[in-house]
């Protein structure tokens, strides 16, 4: 399998990657809670006499998207491309940026909150591949490499807030979204252009001996066993200590 265009870094420039996509999904959440006042006008323009409810609501609104789609893209990552499948959603996310700055321009309220639902579509493939691979790729540096993913989260809200309070107060809040969309298109050409094939490294299995002479070995394989006629999958890849099946089934 090829990708649209080829490039193979190197895992800690690939975590980079991931790190930065990181802080713009918190990026993106800070901007609506950072121009309360801007928002605000517009829900009153577009009709709502309580602007307050109207505002919370948008708020929260990506968890709609990301909790329906996270277990989907979880499920998917058994049998598809892992990073194929971050790149369709944050393409989805992109086009959730696009139409959140343009309700503004549609003076559509409903527009705008049907846009925050997309925008956790998109988060949703992101977060359900991220760590499991800096957790596979970073070696003896995990502490490092995890701790700067998740140290994007409240820095990337806390920027938000910023960058949401100052375009919005002087050329417009929807231009923060538009200007997101912008900085997150040359991510995405980048997981577009990875290996179809990329695989997280193999890992030693390490068998643990209980009591009376069984190990977790033993275990290992009555649950495979009995886990294949419960879910009517094949588990094997946990024998060899993987991530269940997500970086294995993308290569095959």
């Amino acid at each position: 399998d090829k990708a649209m265009f080829h490039w193979q870094p190197k895992p800690h420039v690939l975590m980079v990657f991931l790190i930065f996509t990181n802080f713009l999904n918190y990026l993106d959440r800070g901007i609506i809670p950072g121009a309360p006042t801007e928002i605000d006008a517009f829900i009153i323009k577009c009709g709502f006499d309580s602007p307050d409810t109207m505002l919370g609501l948008l708020q929260s609104a990506f968890i709609v998207g990301m909790s329906l789609l996270m277990p989907i893209f979880a499920n998917l990552t058994h049998t598809r491309p892992p990073f194929l499948l971050v790149a369709i959603g944050l393409s989805v996310w992109i086009v959730a940026a696009i139409l959140s700055g343009f309700a503004r321009v549609a003076e559509s309220y409903y527009m705008l909150l049907c846009a925050r639902m997309l925008s956790g579509v998109g988060e949703a493939s992101f977060q359900v591949v991220a760590a499991p691979y800096i957790q596979d790729n970073a070696g003896n540096r995990l502490g490092f490499w995890l701790g700067m993913f998740y140290t994007s989260i409240p820095v990337g809200t806390c920027v938000g807030y910023g960058y949401g309070a100052i375009i919005a107060g002087n050329i417009g809040w929807e231009y923060c979204f538009f200007i997101e969309a912008l900085m997150m298109t040359p991510v995405i050409l980048c997981f577009y252009g990875l290996p179809l094939d990329i695989a997280n490294p193999k890992k030693e299995v390490v068998s643990i001996a209980f009591p009376g002479g069984a190990s977790s070995q033993d275990w290992v394989e009555d649950t495979d066993s009995l886990q294949r006629n419960f879910l009517g999958e094949d588990i094997t890849s946990l024998k060899q200590g993987n991530f269940p099946g997500a970086w294995e089934g993308a290569s095959s």
